[in-house]
């Protein structure tokens, strides 16, 4: 009986301690979309930073079984890579505050707001080097900008709202849209491929924006006009979508260097070697 007390109260608490499964700093979480949870509120963030948080759903999260980023080796240093799985996918919200300068003829004008953009990335395959094909999807735009002349906001569930945003109707055309980021298991974004096929996919709503924008405003026979001459211009109604595709290859928020940095505030290289 006395060993037994022993056993009870002694030796089996011993072999209770801490679970060898690494922590990991919850600070740049993706939600899992088989596994969202809520948004912890937070302190507002600095001037053009961005602030990611998972979607808001009303599910409740479900533990992990396993860290898809750190393993711990036999000192207790954790081997931090991306060990992402085919067919996972995550939904990421990014909220980005500006306030800056902008000239309104020849005169600066204070400019500020928010916008808010929401991705998900799918994990397509994974290579014998361990690099990953991520595609990414844009799932919806939100911008609201403040100036000298009031606020105007772009919802993507108010058509109406579309002409409020200079760049409106590129986010419209954007929303549906993917292409693949080659990615590394350190977290270094190698190349992007299908950007071409995401133009040529976005090059003709944009184009039939800007003409049912002159049916909006004009009377039929001289949005007409406006249209035909649109077409002239670029010599074919074909070779204006080409054109289309080209400024898209080159303007803000579809061009590939914003692209990249914009999944630089998402993708964070991780360190060369083991971590204490």
């Amino acid at each position: 009986m006395l060993g037994l007390i022993i056993l009870v109260t002694v030796i089996l608490p011993s072999d209770s301690g801490p679970s060898e499964e690494p922590y990991v700093s919850p600070g740049r979480e993706v939600a899992d979309t088989d596994s969202p949870s809520e948004p912890v509120a937070s302190a507002p963030q600095p001037t053009g930073a961005f602030n990611l948080e998972p979607p808001k759903e009303d599910v409740a999260a479900k533990a992990p079984t396993s860290s898809p980023t750190a393993v711990r080796d036999a000192a207790g240093n954790l081997d931090l890579k991306l060990r992402l799985q085919p067919g996972q996918k995550h939904r990421l919200r990014l909220h980005h505050e500006f306030n800056n300068l902008v000239k309104v003829s020849g005169q600066p004008r204070d400019n500020s707001g928010t916008q808010t953009k929401e991705l998900e990335f799918e994990v397509e395959q994974v290579d014998a080097n361990g690099v990953i094909s991520l595609k990414v999807t844009y799932l919806t735009f939100h911008e609201i900008n403040k100036n000298a002349d009031g606020q105007r906001e772009y919802d993507p569930s108010k058509p109406d709202t579309l002409g409020n945003s200079h760049f409106g109707a590129v986010f419209s055309a954007l929303v549906g849209r993917s292409f693949v980021a080659k990615v590394t298991p350190e977290g270094s974004i190698v190349e992007l491929q299908g950007l071409d096929e995401m133009y040529q996919q976005m090059a003709e709503p944009l184009m039939e924006y800007e003409d049912e924008a002159n049916r909006q405003k004009y009377d039929a026979e001289n949005a007409k006009r406006l249209i035909d001459a649109a077409n002239q211009k670029h010599g074919s109604r074909e070779k204006r979508i080409e054109a289309t595709r080209e400024k898209l290859a080159t303007g803000p928020y579809s061009r590939e260097e914003n692209i990249r940095d914009m999944l630089d505030d998402v993708i964070m290289p991780f360190p060369g070697g083991p971590v204490g």
